[in-house]
């Protein structure tokens, strides 16, 4: 019976809420806890250096969990870096709505390590993994280097035919003509 579950010394029943002689405000059963409540705060002066962040660091902003913030490191690494804080919004799952969220929280430390890509050394599949080579870019930038060799500077890759201005204008930060 009823009395079973709850001793009338402790708790008293009141329709469909229960209130505890320790409590001071009656709780209702489907109300979840406070401590089980999602993250909405956030911390009016975090700031989260986009090169440097963890995955721990990320979930802290609004509008990003787990999955996001592991998309947001395996980005980066894949890229080597960012070099400007936009680049953010390139990763998937980052909308506008959510990059407006962020916007305030996120800052790019100047003189940051970016990875170059060894541009005269890089094989196919080294070219590949970068997210701004696509297949065409790389097939192209080894035709060009097995028939004219090293490639020197910018200006000289950008003179090769067929590859994509605007791809080409995102990659050059990550360039190395060793």
């Amino acid at each position: 019976c009823s009395s079973d579950l709850f001793p009338s010394h402790d708790t008293k029943q009141y329709s469909g809420s229960a209130y505890h002689y320790r409590d001071s405000q009656p709780r209702s059963f489907n109300q979840p806890r406070s401590f089980n409540q999602p993250r909405s705060f956030i911390k009016p002066r975090l700031q989260v250096e986009i090169n440097s962040a963890d995955s721990a660091l990320w979930e802290m902003l609004p509008g990003i969990g787990e999955r996001l913030s592991s998309r947001i490191v395996r980005y980066r690494e894949r890229l080597g870096g960012f070099v400007a804080v936009d680049q953010l919004q390139e990763v998937y799952g980052i909308n506008d709505t959510v990059y407006r969220q962020i916007r305030e929280h996120i800052s790019l430390r100047k003189g940051s390590a970016i990875r170059r890509l060894a541009l005269n050394s890089a094989d196919y599949k080294g070219l590949r993994q970068h997210p701004y080579v696509s297949h065409v870019m790389a097939k192209v930038l080894l035709a060009y280097r097995q028939t004219h060799g090293r490639i020197g500077d910018s200006l000289q890759l950008k003179q090769i035919n067929g590859l994509d201005e605007k791809a080409l204008g995102k990659l050059m930060p990550y360039l190395a003509f060793d």
